[in-house]
C-alpha cells in the first residue's frame, strides 16, 4: 500500500517517527507534517497566502518526508494533491503527544487530518496517547491494532480513532473497540488575569482537569483513564 503519515506536532516529533516506522509494514511511506506545532488547530487550512514545502532528511530509512509551513489538514491536501503520483491507500496521522478524547476531539490537529484523508476519499487513522514520553504500551500495540483495523469495514464518512493510556505496561487492563466518544472536555475552561495595560487585558488559560474517576468504559475517556487503549469511530463528513 501506500501510506500518507501526517500529525500536528511537527516534522521533529517523536511521534511522527514512530508512527512513519510502524507503517512502513504496510508499503511505501511518505509523511507530510507541519513545519512547527500546530496543536488544537482542528480543521484550519491556508488560503490567500503561499505555503512553503521543503524536503526534509527523515530519520527513518527509506521514508521521503517533507515539512510544510501550513496546517495539519494542508498537509493532507498537499500530501494527496501534489507530493504523492498516485492516491495514497491509508492515512495515518500522529502520533499525538496527548489524548484526543471525548469533546477535545473537535480541537485536534490530528483529528482533523484524518478526517481530511476521508473528504479526499482515503480511509484515515487518528492515533494518540498520553502526554510525555511513556511510549512502551504504544510501541508494543500500535502494528497489531492497525492490522486489525486495515482488515476491518468502516464507513465512508468514519475515521478510526486510537489512544493509548498513560501507564505501565504491568497495568493495561486490555483493547477496548468501539468506544463511544464522551459528551466532555476533560478540562474546565478557566482564564487568569495576568496584567492589564490601559484599556488592554492579558490573559492566560489554565484549564483544569474534572474528575474522572467514575467515567464509565463505555467511553473513549472513561477507557484510557482506567487503563485501556481506546478504539472507536469519528465522524468524518457531514451526510
Amino acid at each position: 500500500m501506500n501510506i500518507l503519515v501526517v500529525n500536528d506536532d511537527g516534522i521533529e516529533a517523536p511521534g511522527l517517527l514512530r508512527l512513519a516506522h510502524m507503517a512502513k509494514y504496510f508499503g511505501k511511506v511518505t509523511v507530510v507534517a507541519p513545519e512547527h506545532q500546530c496543536s488544537a488547530m482542528s480543521h484550519r487550512i491556508t488560503i490567500r497566502k503561499e505555503m512553503y514545502l521543503k524536503k526534509v532528511n527523515f530519520s527513518v530509512p527509506e521514508v521521503e518526508a517533507y515539512s510544510l509551513s501550513g496546517t495539519p489538514a494542508d498537509c493532507v491536501k498537499v500530501g494527496i494533491h501534489h507530493v504523492m503520483s498516485e492516491k495514497p491507500d491509508y492515512v495515518f496521522s500522529g502520533i499525538n503527544n496527548g489524548y484526543n478524547t471525548g469533546f477535545d476531539i473537535e480541537y485536534s490537529g490530528t483529528v482533523a487530518a484524518a478526517i481530511d484523508g476521508v473528504m479526499n476519499g482515503v480511509k484515515s487513522i487518528a492515533y494518540s496517547h498520553s502526554m510525555g514520553d511513556r511510549y512502551e504500551i504504544t510501541d508494543r500495540y500500535i502494528l497489531e491494532i492497525t492490522k486489525k483495523i486495515v482488515e476491518r469495514e468502516i464507513e465512508k464518512d468514519m475515521i478510526w480513532n486510537v489512544n493509548f493510556p498513560e501507564c505501565g505496561m504491568e497495568n493495561l487492563k486490555g483493547i477496548l473497540w468501539d468506544r463511544k466518544i464522551a459528551g466532555l472536555q476533560v478540562h474546565d475552561d478557566r482564564f487568569v488575569s495576568v496584567k492589564k495595560e490601559g484599556n488592554t487585558e492579558v490573559i492566560r488559560e489554565e484549564g483544569v482537569m474534572i474528575d474522572l474517576r467514575k467515567i464509565d468504559n463505555s467511553t473513549d475517556v472513561g477507557a484510557v483513564m482506567n487503563h485501556y487503549i481506546s478504539i472507536g469511530k469519528v465522524k468524518g463528513i457531514v451526510t
